[in-house]
């Protein structure tokens, strides 16, 4: 409030320095008061008066502080209005035919940006070029949205104090930490994750092993398969990993049927024991 005081008197030391001059509106000097029904007028250089009607009672509400300031050019007359409550606004008259709507100045001791997030804004930010640039959707209670967009096609990215790229998210969505994104994957982390749960959802699953029609592999066949490609069948080699990586969802599926296959060998196994305990106890009994 302060400096708004500090500013209002400064203008109006302005003015009354100037008023000794020609009262031409090129000149600054303390002009005749004005509404807020004729403001569009005060176009001549100056300091004004603004008296506020209610639009219902008719009745002055308020006065306010104007400065116009013309200098000529397409830009045309630039006024600032100071507010009873502390507000700050600004406009121009575009190429001296068309008032501008009212902007107004935020500062410290009135901008609360959950307020200003809250105003209904529906159309999308552009820049001179006509492209669309960052922008914050309402945060109303019918929408609880904040959409962000970018230039074109272009990616968003992200950067530390040092200058260097910590995240992209590309134009189709795909996000790179730690380096650039990879067109096959909507996420690539160039170095080490943490977390407390990690859950893939991945079909199908290994249970097939267990179904009636499924080929259990012999043992015979499975040691065959190891000798001559020093891996378990259905399991990538070492080169292939280390070329292409492991799909989590996949390698995991894979290691499951390994270890049904090997319940189905161990069950087997169990009862041929059982069969052959029983031989050697009627054995025994025949001696």
């Amino acid at each position: 409030m302060k400096k708004l005081i500090l500013l209002l008197s400064l203008a109006l030391f302005t003015g009354s320095a100037f008023a000794q001059f020609d009262n031409d509106g090129n000149f600054m000097r303390i002009r005749p008061g004005v509404t807020n029904y004729t403001i569009d007028n005060a176009t001549a250089n100056g300091m004004y008066g603004v008296t506020h009607f209610h639009p219902t009672t008719g009745l002055p509400e308020h006065q306010s502080a104007l400065l116009t300031f013309y200098s000529g050019g397409s830009t045309g007359p630039l006024q600032l209005e100071a507010t009873y409550w502390g507000q700050l606004a600004f406009r121009n008259k575009t190429d001296n035919t068309t008032w501008q709507p009212w902007k107004t100045i935020w500062h410290s001791g009135n901008f609360t940006p959950g307020n200003y997030l809250k105003n209904v804004v529906d159309t999308w930010g552009t820049d001179n070029g006509g492209q669309n640039r960052l922008y914050f959707e309402s945060r109303t209670a019918s929408t609880g949205t904040t959409y962000f967009q970018g230039y074109g096609d272009k990616p968003f990215e992200f950067y530390n104090g040092a200058g260097e790229t910590i995240m992209v998210i590309g134009s189709t969505g795909n996000v790179g930490f730690g380096g650039l994104p990879r067109t096959d994957y909507k996420l690539t982390v160039g170095g080490p994750i943490i977390a407390t749960k990690v859950k893939v959802t991945a079909t199908p699953w290994a249970d097939f092993v267990f179904r009636k029609e499924y080929q259990l592999p012999s043992i015979a066949e499975v040691e065959t398969y190891i000798k001559t490609h020093g891996h378990l069948p259905g399991i990538p080699s070492e080169v292939e990993v280390q070329k292409e990586g492991i799909d989590l969802a996949e390698i995991n599926a894979k290691l499951l049927q390994k270890i049904e296959e090997l319940t189905l060998y161990m069950i087997d196994q169990h009862k041929k024991i059982e069969i052959l305990q029983q031989e050697v106890i009627t054995l025994k009994k025949a001696l």
